[in-house]
């Protein structure tokens, strides 16, 4: 049951998870941290922070054997929205955050996933509006529509409706129709194999 996932609580995964802070600080460099979204206090009612039930939601994927790379993208993204938008009870969030997440994130850099193993060491006190305010002029570029589409915004979805069987709350973004800023790359499309390559390598 989900209320028996949340006893791992607000740290990090046990000693047989996940270290989520690999190497984001080259991005961040030494400036001052811009002011942190408003965190909600514990949740008073009955339906978990978004910070309770993202985490139960990874030690599931853990559980269930994950691979540590899926885990750890899990814990930057569930980070990034943690960051931008606040933690608050899951019900109490709204389409028009998804929107705003969705604006503010369009300065993240690509690949990011791919960095934090780069660099050893810990980097917890890394913030995704650090991240965001060094790159507000394209000094790296930004990752593609696709990414925060169908990886950051699906994930963080898919997060928030985690708990609604166990906690009976509406989906809090639901079908929101996202105006992406112009700052999102399109991906490239894929070229098809020439007809004649094909017919040689089947002939061959």
């Amino acid at each position: 049951a989900l209320a028996s996932v949340l006893k791992y609580g607000e740290g990090l995964l046990d000693a047989n998870g996940i270290d989520v802070a690999p190497a984001l600080a080259s991005l961040s460099g030494n400036t001052a941290s811009l002011r942190p979204a408003p965190s909600a206090p514990a949740s008073s009612g009955r339906v978990p922070l978004f910070s309770e039930i993202s985490r139960a939601y990874i030690t599931v994927r853990r559980e269930g054997g994950a691979p540590r790379t899926e885990l750890q993208t899990l814990e930057l993204r569930r980070k990034t929205w943690i960051d931008v938008i606040g933690d608050r009870p899951v019900d109490q969030y709204r389409p028009s955050d998804a929107q705003t997440y969705v604006n503010r994130m369009q300065f993240w850099p690509a690949n990011v996933t791919k960095r934090m193993t780069a660099i050893p060491g810990d980097t917890s006190d890394w913030n995704t509006n650090d991240i965001l305010r060094d790159n507000a002029s394209l000094n790296e570029k930004p990752m593609k529509k696709k990414t925060m589409s169908d990886g950051y915004l699906a994930n963080i979805k898919t997060m928030m409706r985690f708990g609604m069987g166990d906690y009976d709350y509406r989906d809090p973004i639901g079908s929101l129709r996202i105006r992406w800023p112009k700052t999102y790359g399109e991906s490239s499309p894929r070229e098809g194999i020439d007809d004649d390559v094909l017919n040689n390598l089947f002939a061959a």
